[in-house]
């Protein structure tokens, strides 16, 4: 029977596992979902996903694309490879695309980073907040964001080893939009880009931390920015569980 080309929809809780990326002998939601669809199809189905989500990271709307020779009707899928994934990995709906590659295909990724600033850390939030307990300034936050607006070198945000392997293009993303809610004791930072370098966002959410709370100037900020430089910037890299991939554009 004819290859068709599926996109389907995925959300997790990625407490559990080493990232998107499949790994050898470790759990990953590249791994899980193979996983079930090989106990579908009984042979290896690729599945490549819009975003490479790190260890930790959680996910409302990572988008992810495979080829599989199906009977089963596209609204079907979902609830055959659900019964066949872990409960904090789930398929949302499922679409035939022919020619369609969630990863080559995609034009802007969104991510939110939530972070808890009550005194005592929220045992419910534990899992999807970083934890600090501290006065934040709005007015500066809101600076600092806007200070990652436009092209956006992020050189200053990545690891080295990152930048080793970046091609012509170098460190250099086009941010559409960057801005902090806040809903009580959640601070909530979104960001929309056409690609994010390796722990950029955690490193930019530690930056502006450092700004909100007048450890770093906006300045400084800048500084780091415009040398590329992560010596340049005294900030903290923040845990992944506060990290979540939103929504995926095509």
């Amino acid at each position: 029977m004819e290859q068709r080309t599926f996109r389907i929809t995925v959300a997790y809780d990625g407490t559990a596992y080493e990232g998107w990326q499949l790994q050898p002998a470790r759990a990953t939601i590249q791994g899980s979902i193979e996983a079930a669809l090989g106990a579908i199809t009984g042979g290896r189905v690729v599945v490549v996903g819009a975003s490479r989500t790190d260890s930790g990271v959680h996910a409302r709307g990572q988008v992810a694309s495979f080829s599989w020779a199906a009977t089963l009707e596209p609204a079907r899928i979902p609830a055959a490879i659900n019964s066949r994934l872990p409960a904090d990995i789930r398929v949302l709906d499922c679409i035939e695309s022919p020619r369609f590659d969630a990863r080559r295909d995609c034009l802007r990724k969104s991510y939110t980073y939530t972070v808890n600033t009550r005194r005592i850390a929220d045992p419910f939030a534990l899992r999807f907040a970083a934890h600090t307990p501290a006065r934040l300034d709005e007015t500066l936050l809101a600076q600092a964001a806007g200070c990652l607006h436009g092209d956006l070198d992020q050189s200053a945000f990545t690891l080295a080893e990152t930048l080793r392997t970046l091609g012509s293009r170098g460190g250099t993303r086009t941010v559409s939009s960057a801005e902090w809610a806040f809903r009580g004791s959640m601070a909530v930072f979104t960001i929309t880009a056409d690609g994010f370098l390796r722990h950029s966002i955690r490193t930019m959410v530690g930056a502006m931390i450092e700004v909100g709370r007048r450890r770093l100037s906006l300045e400084d900020l800048r500084r780091a920015i415009g040398t590329g430089k992560r010596s340049m910037l005294r900030a903290p890299t923040m845990p992944a569980k506060g990290l979540c991939l939103e929504n995926v554009e095509y």
